[in-house]
């Protein structure tokens, strides 16, 4: 895959000739490798979290079973206490989860749209240019 050099605004394997995509298309390119970055940088952070929270959920397990079998064997009301307890560890964790994951979600989401807008005047201002370059000159004739 080409790696896009943020600096040069191109990709190391960018046409030589051709359809110049370079003027229009750079802007969006840099800001899309900007916002991979971003979302994976979240993604990674997201994934971190959710499996210290799995680990968790499998102590909690376990926990949770030798509980009953030295409480809830004699004692019923204490043993649906013991699941009354892990069953409300297990919601605050999907709830975490969820929290999270829709944090993740709604920060890229506002990312991707600051850098659209912002790659879109960028955009604009190389179309101006371009056309300017293709304005009439005075040994041009009408069509």
């Amino acid at each position: 895959m080409a790696k896009l050099d943020p600096i040069k605004k191109t990709s190391s394997s960018a046409p030589q000739s051709g359809f110049p995509w370079t003027p229009f298309a750079g802007p969006h390119l840099v800001s899309l490798w900007q916002a991979e970055e971003t979302f994976l940088r979240q993604a990674e952070r997201f994934s971190r979290n959710w499996f210290q929270r799995r680990h968790d959920a499998v102590q909690c397990a376990l926990t949770t079973g030798m509980r009953l079998m030295s409480e809830g064997m004699t004692d019923p009301v204490a043993g649906a206490q013991v699941m009354r307890d892990w069953q409300a560890e297990s919601m605050r964790r999907l709830s975490e989860d969820a929290q999270e994951w829709t944090a993740v979600m709604t920060s890229c989401s506002g990312q991707l749209l600051a850098a659209e807008i912002a790659s879109g005047g960028e955009s604009l201002d190389a179309a101006v240019t371009l056309a300017q370059g293709l304005t009439a000159t005075s040994v041009s004739e009408p069509v």
